[in-house]
């Protein structure tokens, strides 16, 4: 983190916008999206980052969980595309017509 808040005062158009884990003062863990905005003095030096930040940790975690349900429903789907038939110590794959 020491080195990214470095390279944001030499590089700040790397880091107009960024999103990172943060922790807060309780020690909870939180998503957070950053908007980063430089601000220089007459020469062109960066003077100061105007920093803010968006908790989005919800929108992250719902977004992960809908990844998640979209995986499984298409591992679901495509096993219902075959029909299961035992045949001694073997499986029959047969493909269903949808």
């Amino acid at each position: 983190l020491a080195e990214m808040i470095k390279d944001i005062g030499i590089h700040p158009e790397r880091y107009v916008a960024n999103e990172n884990e943060n922790i807060r003062c309780n020690g909870e863990r939180v998503r957070v999206t950053w908007m980063n905005k430089a601000i220089y003095d007459e020469a062109g030096n960066v003077t100061e980052i105007l920093c803010v930040g968006i908790d989005v940790t919800e929108k992250w975690q719902l977004e992960k969980r809908l990844a998640q349900a979209q995986k499984m429903d298409a591992r679901r789907r495509h096993r219902s595309r075959f029909q299961q038939y035992p045949i001694g110590h073997c499986w029959i794959y047969r493909t269903v017509a949808h």
